[in-house]
């Protein structure tokens, strides 16, 4: 859920996680599996702590060359993608414990087990790993940190014995490209996405990839 909770910054993401000792440590069971905290909780909250961006022009005789970067820092985002296509086993992230075989070798949890001790060789198959935790909200959060080059502008401006002919004075011929990069810790997905108009945010579903886009500019004055 989505919610604003009393006492709470606003945009808190609210669900099931892991369960964890005192020093933040995974609880496992003694077959190696994550437990799941018996009490939903706050897994994060959607809001960034900044935004912001940089626009740099350079102009070198008739040519100029302009670049946007944009991007934010801090928020956390859902991501159903990742969650459900683990789960699913059709990403690359699910090959984690199948290397050789469906179960081999396995995934080997770094928690503790319930005799106390660190686990170092009780391993879980890897289906069983991905359908574990797919009940468990928190291991799809994500940082939705990005940095993206939003823009890149090549222009020209065009010699007057050029566009004199045509009545104009002067012109210019740019070629632009967007979207050209990203840059983010999350696999699979844009982090900059909108799950609808309302106030549910910071939830990723089934998104397409950002376009990337090129395209040309004329123009006579």
């Amino acid at each position: 859920n989505i919610e604003a909770r009393k006492g709470e910054p606003y945009g808190v993401l609210f669900g099931t996680g892991y369960l964890r000792d005192d020093q933040g440590r995974l609880l496992l069971t003694a077959s190696g599996q994550i437990r799941q905290d018996p009490v939903r909780r706050i897994l994060g909250n959607y809001n960034p702590d900044w935004y912001g961006g940089i626009a740099n022009r350079f102009s070198f005789g008739a040519f100029d060359l302009s670049m946007l970067v944009d991007g934010q820092w801090g928020g956390d985002i859902f991501s159903v993608t990742n969650w459900f296509g683990q789960y699913a086993g059709v990403l690359e992230s699910s090959l984690r414990g199948r290397e050789n075989d469906v179960c081999d070798p396995g995934v080997i949890v770094d928690g503790i087990l319930p005799d106390g001790t660190q686990n170092t060789s009780v391993s879980v198959c890897s289906e069983d790993f991905f359908h574990d935790i797919y009940g468990q909200q928190e291991s799809a959060i994500e940082d939705a940190s990005y940095i993206k080059l939003r823009e890149v502008r090549i222009g020209y401006q065009l010699p007057t014995s050029w566009v004199s002919w045509t009545g104009f004075s002067s012109g210019s011929f740019s070629l632009i490209g967007r979207n050209l990069g990203l840059w983010s810790k999350i696999e699979n997905i844009d982090p900059e996405t909108a799950f609808d108009a309302s106030n549910v945010q910071g939830i990723e579903s089934s998104q397409l990839p950002t376009v990337k886009s090129w395209g040309f500019s004329l123009s006579l004055r």
